[in-house]
């Protein structure tokens, strides 16, 4: 019996080793592998703790960024809306025939007795109430608000109002620079002060709200001729009803540099 089994076991071997099928023997004993006591991937509290600290100061930098956004936005709106002496005129317009004190709770605005710039008090007569841009702009040599609200103010009541745009003059103190004569006849009777000025592509230097409702918008630009090599200034008054129409449009020449020489003027001894 020990040699049917020896006999048996050889013919395997020698079955394994040639490469052909085989049998095991029913007796032969299994292979075994090793229990793997691997401990599946767990993440340890101390990750976990780590993650959720980093997770918290992302969002407290998220909330720090807007709330620094939100100041940084609201800051410049401020200050934009300090400044916009355009809006605050066409504001105040709205309350002509009122008295001050109600024009000024409308608008928002407090109005003074004068401006801080003594030159402008000298021109603005009789002074009235105004109300000036906090920033300053250079024209000429001259300091001057960037702009100034000027109110006729009879009996405690708010008459026409005259806004002046001196930050347009800064560069240059004949107007906005242009490459070429502007043809106030280019605008048509009716048409938006948007579509005008988008057509003229300038700001107005001057706006001045009449007590009827009607409106005058005074542009200044200049412009280096062709010809002559001389610079050129205009002044463009356009005139808008009351329903927001333009009536008219025109155009003086402005020869400055008389001005300035004083060529055939009296000279003062």
């Amino acid at each position: 019996m020990a040699d049917q089994r020896s006999y048996e076991e050889q013919e395997a071997m020698d079955a394994y080793f040639n490469g052909e099928d085989f049998d095991i023997p029913i007796d032969s004993a299994p292979v075994t592998k090793p229990v793997s006591h691997a401990v599946k991937n767990r993440t340890p509290s101390g990750k976990r703790s780590r993650q959720a600290a980093l997770g918290r100061r992302i969002l407290a930098t998220l909330c720090v960024i807007t709330v620094i956004g939100l100041v940084g936005g609201i800051a410049i709106y401020i200050s934009v809306s300090r400044n916009d002496g355009a809006k605050h005129a066409e504001k105040l317009s709205m309350s002509m025939g009122a008295s001050v004190s109600d024009a000024q709770k409308v608008s928002k605005i407090e109005l003074l007795d004068g401006s801080k710039h003594s030159l402008l008090n000298q021109l603005m007569q009789p002074v009235g109430g105004v109300y000036e841009s906090t920033k300053s702009a250079e024209v000429q040599g001259v300091t001057l608000p960037e702009w100034i609200i000027h109110c006729d103010v009879d009996d405690a009541t708010l008459g026409e109002i005259r806004y002046y745009n001196f930050e347009l003059l800064e560069k240059n103190a004949y107007g906005t620079e242009r490459k070429t004569y502007l043809d106030p006849a280019s605008l048509t009777a009716g048409c938006t002060v948007e579509q005008a000025e988008s057509i003229l592509g300038l700001e107005p230097y001057a706006v001045i709200y009449h007590t009827d409702r009607t409106e005058t918008r005074e542009y200044r630009y200049c412009y280096e001729d062709g010809e002559t090599g001389n610079l050129t200034a205009y002044i463009i008054t356009t005139r808008w009803s009351a329903e927001g129409g333009m009536i008219s449009a025109e155009d003086v020449r402005v020869d400055f540099l008389s001005q300035i020489l004083g060529l055939g003027q009296q000279i003062v001894e």
